[in-house]
């Protein structure tokens, strides 16, 4: 079940008032979802049209850090919203702790301010009170550091000896860690800048949390369906993340028809941790493992440094000028990439996962932030009772889905495929990538990925919305008279630089 945080002594939510559509139109009851287009990264309104009156509730709100002139385009979000919304939001949902999913709230403090928020929604995983939520945010912590002590280790090899000369790419593997990093909030450029990686996103956590008085609430995948405040006829599955340590370090698979490639393993980390000096709050390892965990061989085999420099020919071969070649001294910094790769993706897989139901037709709004393998997989295991009917499974979910926010900007690892998109089979499907693909590749992503792109042009008849395209040019692979249907009977609508956004209807 849902846990919600303590609240301020003597205050009080603030009541649910009912705003009329903004346009003044009476219409159907629907929901207008509008996808921001601020670059990459995730920043949805979805606004609740029902007996006249409309209910506004934001999902994420973040860019990726080194988008040029950042600041100025969460602000003009930001300002969209408030415009939009008169002020006031009825809920705001935080999926997990990623620069391009939370930086809104740490870059635009001059909007949100002027801002009213009534609740706020995020995963188990925050919650400062739960035993695994808070040996998980250790672990990141420590990843985070591990990380950082390696990017300063690597430009220290790049920067001596002539080092950089003999590896050309060294310079380019570092830059792709730190582009890796800027979803956690590191910056890209500038020695020694690491170690404070995470303040700000975690800054941005608080400036939303202090922004609702009526507290947080920290929900838990299989709980109990709960309609969004203030609107009837809503339902609302949370899918995810587990409160399963193993499946949210579950981040890939090596087994075709899982996902849209084929994994390869991540490399082990408590070692470099070890070697590192960087050791976990709470650890499970004996002072005399972590010892050993931070030597490059087994006790048994290795020979000390200093004494094996005492040998003549290995002091003539690996200790002379010009010899460095032959040592691997810092071979294991070539982990770091890896590192920086598996950090992303275990905060990706705390993701809050949400299926958001409408009665009556039963269209359902699935919203999975940029939730994982371990976070997805789970989700067949869920069952949920609600009273008069048959228990609801995912498959029924997936079976109604009509709008699939795409994971993680249709990264190759963040759509499951069998156990996934294959089973969204209602022909009303949508999808809707928040990826700016220019970005993307020039920082060396694909997104989104091209077997992933074509699935999902496949289930959708290619109705696919994106923050870089212009909704009123007609995609390849379908007619015009099909897209201009498509567009009329969704309302599609946009705003140059700023959003497109589409309509469903409750029945």
């Amino acid at each position: 079940m849902a846990t919600r945080a303590k609240k301020p002594a003597g205050r009080k939510p603030p009541p649910v008032k009912r705003k009329k559509p903004s346009d003044g139109a009476a219409a159907a009851d629907h929901v207008r979802v509008r996808m921001y287009c601020q670059g990459l990264g995730d920043c949805f309104l979805l606004t609740f049209v029902h007996g006249g009156q409309e209910t506004h509730v934001m999902i994420d709100c973040g860019v990726f850090l080194s988008t040029e002139k950042a600041p100025e385009k969460m602000a003009a979000v930001l300002a969209d919203v408030r415009k939009t919304t008169g002020g006031t939001l009825d809920l705001v949902i935080a999926t997990h702790e990623h620069w391009d999913h939370l930086s809104g709230f740490f870059q635009a403090p001059d909007e949100l301010k002027q801002l009213t928020i009534k609740n706020l929604w995020t995963a188990w995983t925050e919650d400062p009170e739960h035993p695994l939520a808070r040996r998980l945010r250790n672990q990141r912590g420590m990843r985070r550091a591990v990380v950082g002590r390696m990017l300063e280790k690597l430009d220290g090899v790049a920067g001596v000896n002539g080092a950089a000369a003999d590896d050309e790419s060294l310079g380019e593997r570092i830059a792709a860690v730190r582009r890796v990093l800027e979803f956690e909030g590191l910056p890209a450029k500038g020695k020694g800048k690491t170690k404070s990686g995470g303040d700000d996103i975690a800054k941005a956590f608080e400036n939303l949390k202090q922004k609702c008085p009526a507290g947080t609430e920290y929900l838990k995948p299989g709980q109990k369906p709960m309609p969004i405040p203030g609107v009837p006829g809503t339902r609302v599955f949370v899918l995810g993340p587990p409160e399963d340590e193993k499946a949210l370090h579950r981040l890939d698979s090596e087994k075709e028809g899982v996902l849209y490639h084929v994994a390869t393993r991540l490399a082990a980390e408590a070692g470099l941790a070890a070697a590192l000096g960087v050791h976990d709050p709470e650890p499970t390892e004996s002072p005399e493992d972590r010892e050993n965990l931070a030597k490059p061989f087994d006790p048994r085999h290795g020979v000390p440094l200093a004494t094996a420099l005492k040998k003549p020919f290995l002091k003539q071969h690996y200790a002379n000028p010009g010899q460095s070649w032959r040592r691997i001294d810092e071979a294991w910094l070539g982990a770091a990439g890896q590192l920086a790769l598996h950090l992303n993706s275990y905060t990706n897989n705390t993701s809050l996962a949400l299926a958001i139901e409408l009665q009556p037709s039963g269209r359902v709004l699935l919203m999975p932030g940029d939730a994982q393998l371990g976070n997805w997989d789970t989700w067949h295991a869920l069952k949920w009772k609600i009273a008069g009917q048959d228990d609801v499974s995912i498959q029924q979910l997936f079976e109604k889905t009509v709008l699939y926010k795409v994971s993680h900007h249709g990264s190759h690892n963040g759509t499951l495929k069998d156990r996934g998109l294959e089973r969204m089979t209602h022909p009303e499907l949508v999808a809707m990538i928040p990826v700016d693909q220019v970005k993307a590749t020039r920082l060396g992503f694909a997104m989104p990925f091209g077997k992933l792109l074509k699935g999902l042009q496949g289930r959708t008849q290619n109705r696919i919305l994106r923050v870089d395209r212009d909704p009123g040019k007609k995609p390849a692979g379908v007619t015009q008279a099909a897209w201009d249907r498509f567009r009329s009977e969704r309302s599609i609508a946009s705003k140059k630089g700023l959003y497109v956004e589409m309509k469903i209807p409750f029945a």
